[in-house]
């Protein structure tokens, strides 16, 4: 028997777990259903799901929040799925998988450094104070506290430039320059898992279908 799959909801965004009695052959679209929203949508079964997360802190007051990413075998690179006030988030999945697994435990959780570019950040913002980033970058990397931070507090100088002031617990301020080649974060492989990764699962309705940049800072010199 297949194991567990998952995907998430093109209309409410809701990372969905697709029991293994459901998954069809590698390479089959399938249509299901998501529980929590009723919408339909089609499925191509993937080789595997990758999990990421990193942490931010909103400048304003250095309140951490997570996003986590993930990446089907199918996709070119890891796209946001989810943005929460928690600087756990991935241990908070991964202990939703723990406690609907019935003998084997999931995945482990893992840190590790990846490249920037394998990262998609379309759709970030800060849940604190709403920041979007900057036309150019989401948010940046202070090269004193060595942390994410978004960029509500950044100032764009007329004639070229960006300045930026971090977070009240770092203080720094500079000249925002370069941008970011590489991420140290978290890491749930959920093709290992047993069991699901959420509490959420499609319904038993479905129907087979024919075969078929950003930047770094730089601590001003005083």
């Amino acid at each position: 028997m297949p194991e567990p799959s998952y995907t998430t909801c093109p209309k409410c965004s809701q990372l969905l777990r697709i029991p293994a009695e459901q998954v069809p052959a590698q390479g089959r679209t399938i249509e299901i259903r998501c529980s929590p929203c009723g919408s339909w949508f089609y499925w191509t079964v993937p080789a595997s799901t990758e999990i990421r997360q990193l942490n931010f802190r909103c400048v304003h007051d250095g309140k951490e929040f997570s996003v986590v990413y993930a990446k089907d075998s199918n996709d070119q690179r890891f796209r946001i799925r989810e943005i929460q006030r928690t600087a756990n988030l991935i241990e908070e999945l991964y202990e939703a998988a723990f406690a609907m697994a019935a003998v084997h435990a999931p995945g482990t959780i893992k840190n590790t450094v990846w490249n920037a570019g394998e990262l998609e950040h379309s759709g970030w913002r800060c849940p604190y104070c709403g920041d979007r980033g900057l036309s150019t970058s989401q948010f940046f990397r202070c090269n004193a506290c060595k942390e994410l931070v978004c960029q509500a507090r950044v100032i764009q100088i007329r004639g070229g430039g960006q300045t930026f002031t971090c977070h009240p617990g770092c203080g720094s301020s500079g000249e925002l320059v370069g941008t970011i080649t590489s991420y140290d974060g978290k890491v749930f492989d959920v093709t290992t898992s047993k069991s699901g990764k959420m509490p959420q699962d499609v319904g038993d309705d479905r129907k087979k279908l024919p075969d078929s940049r950003s930047q770094l800072a730089k601590k001003r010199e005083r």
